[in-house]
Formats: C-alpha cells, sequence, structure tokens
C-alpha cells in the first residue's frame, strides 16, 4: 500500500497539477499534439501485439476535457525514422513511446524534451526489476502492471509514474460450445520450463499457438477455444500480469487460467481471472470443460461485464490523473 501511494503521488521534473512543463503554457490558438510511438521488430509482430495499448490510450484521450489533437505514428524500424517524426513536435506536445524496442533512442533525444519542452512519456511493456528510465530521461512512466511500478517507486530520482493498463475495448465475443477444446495458449512454451508440468496432466488437452499477428487469425482462434493459460516467461513467482494478452481475451468473453501472480496484479483482476497454482491448473481446467456452455458463456460475460466496467479507458485515464494533469 505504501509503494502505491507513492507512484500516484510522485510529480517530478517540471511536472506540475494543471499544466504539462513548467512555464511553457503553449498559445490557446494551437492545439497540442500527443504522439504515441513505437518501435517495430524484424517480424513487423509489435505492432499487432501492441494494439491493445495503442487503442486504449486513444480511447482514452477522446475523453479528455480539454482537445488534443493525438496521432499514431506508423511504427519506426530505424532510430532515425523515430528521431525524424520526434523531431517535428512543438513546445508543449507530448511523445508517448510505446514498448521496449528502440527505447534507446529516448536518451538521445534530450534537447527535444529539455529545450524544446516536450514532455516524455515512456509506456513499458516487458516485466522488468528497476526502473528503465529515471527522471533524467522520461518525464513520466505509464505500465501495466503494479509489479513493474512498485520496482520503480523506491528510486529517488523515478519519474512521475502511472497505472495506465490495456483498457475495455470492443472485440468479437467467443462462443463457448458444449466443449470447450483445448486450453489454449498464446505464447512460446519454449521459454516456461513449466509447461512439460501442466502438459502431463491434460491427456493431450493442452495446445499453445505463436502465429497469430492479426484479427482474421484471432478470430478463427475463438472458433476452436474458448479456455485460455496465462504462464510467465521462466514460470516465475508472482510475475507481472501479461496485461496486453490477458484484457484481449477478457475482451472477447474468454475464460482465463492462469498461475499466481504479483499480489496487486491480481487484486485489479479479481473476479475476472482463476487464479491458482501451476499445479492446480489442470484440475481448474477440467472443472470448467465438465460444465455446460450455457453455464461457461454466463460465467464469462460476468467476467467480461466486470472487466469493462473497471477498465473502460476513461476510466483509466481518470484513475491514473491523466485528465486532471493534462
Amino acid at each position: 500500500a505504501g509503494a502505491t501511494s507513492q507512484v500516484t503521488r510522485r510529480l517530478r521534473h517540471g511536472v506540475q497539477q494543471g499544466s504539462m512543463i513548467a512555464g511553457s503554457q503553449p498559445q490557446q490558438s494551437t492545439k497540442r499534439t500527443i504522439l504515441i510511438m513505437q518501435g517495430e521488430r524484424f517480424d513487423g509482430h509489435l505492432e499487432y501485439m501492441y494494439e491493445p495499448a495503442v487503442s486504449t490510450l486513444r480511447e482514452g484521450f477522446d475523453h479528455m476535457p480539454t482537445p488534443w489533437q493525438v496521432e499514431v505514428a506508423k511504427p519506426a524500424k530505424t532510430l532515425q525514422e523515430a528521431r525524424d517524426r520526434a523531431s517535428a513536435l512543438a513546445r508543449g506536445d507530448v511523445m508517448i513511446w510505446l514498448g521496449d524496442d528502440k527505447k534507446a533512442l529516448l536518451p538521445s533525444l534530450q534537447e527535444i524534451r529539455v529545450d524544446g519542452g516536450v514532455l516524455f512519456v515512456y509506456y513499458q511493456s516487458e516485466p522488468v526489476q528497476e526502473c528503465v528510465f529515471t527522471a533524467d530521461v522520461v518525464d513520466e512512466l505509464w505500465d501495466y502492471s503494479w509489479h513493474n511500478l512498485d520496482a520503480c517507486a523506491s528510486n529517488s530520482n523515478a519519474p512521475r509514474l502511472r497505472y495506465v493498463p490495456p483498457g475495455a475495448l470492443r472485440a468479437k465475443v467467443t462462443e463457448h460450445l458444449p466443449h470447450p477444446g483445448s486450453m489454449l495458449f498464446f505464447g512460446n512454451p519454449a521459454y516456461r520450463p513449466c509447461w512439460s508440468e501442466v502438459e502431463k496432466d491434460m491427456n493431450g488437452m493442452l495446445e499453445a499457438e505463436y502465429s497469430v499477428w492479426d484479427d482474421s487469425g484471432f478470430s478463427q482462434v475463438l472458433d476452436k477455444h474458448s479456455i485460455f493459460l496465462n504462464l510467465a516467461k521462466g514460470c516465475e513467482e508472482r510475475p507481472p500480469a501479461a496485461f496486453f494478452r490477458i484484457a484481449k481475451l477478457l475482451n472477447a468473453n474468454a475464460l482465463i487460467i492462469s498461475q499466481r501472480l504479483y499480489y496487486s496484479d491480481e487484486q485489479q483482476l479479481d473476479g475476472m481471472v482463476d487464479f491458482v497454482e501451476i499445479a492446480n491448473i489442470p484440475n481448474k481446467y477440467l472443472e470448467l470443460a465438465a460444465s455446460n456452455g450455457t453455464y461457461r458463456q454466463q460465467l464469462a460475460k460476468a467476467r467480461a461485464d466486470r472487466f469493462r466496467d473497471k477498465f473502460q479507458p476513461a476510466k483509466i485515464f481518470e484513475r491514473a490523473g491523466i485528465y486532471d494533469d493534462f
């Protein structure tokens, strides 16, 4: 609780309540710009992977009390491409850099931030054990997990921290048939040493999928599967929530069985996901699979409705103080 209150209160590096950057108010006639940027890997998969966060940011900003021009840049394949786009920002604008790929760009753009008066926000996409950037590099750090925020909050030079996970978005809803199909894991089992422990008690009813990178492929998966597994890389104890994946599945009214997560992350998803010890995952699947399709459909809808009520993008922004500070 102490770490959480520290996160929500922290104000650093010239950011004040009610203004973007101290002493740098733009002219009233100019609509300020929020530019959302991200890097892209060689395989081109990050754009789809980060879509839940990008859509949450766009919808959240749509409810801003003061109008902003929100732009989503094409994912940058090179550092120079990203640098050229960021250089067009003006004093009072905001740049949100999403994700781990090419984040090394940010320390090299300090003239835009410090001299040019552009607010830098880093939206973290990966599990961490410490602050990836301090207030010397970015003004704010937004994150999908309290695990990551609490790990950074103890740093005396942490930037402003906000909890801004991917939220409730419109999506295709899965149909829970009399038989739910195999329990499906989105990801690569090779990075989960506990995979074999779960698999041995699943009687062939566990599958993995690591080739779906568009809505069409995701829709096809929902036609065959309705119960999904969440396992962290390394099967580490109490990891951060894989919120990008979890939000996408809850938006689709899917049922999710997960290993136990970081305490505060579990609390955020209370009543929406089945959290069990890894050894108990097969039994939880069998319990859900044994129930009829109507029951599972109703259960999934109740959990999805709970998620939609709590994680509307506007509510996420309001709780994070974004509407007040921007």
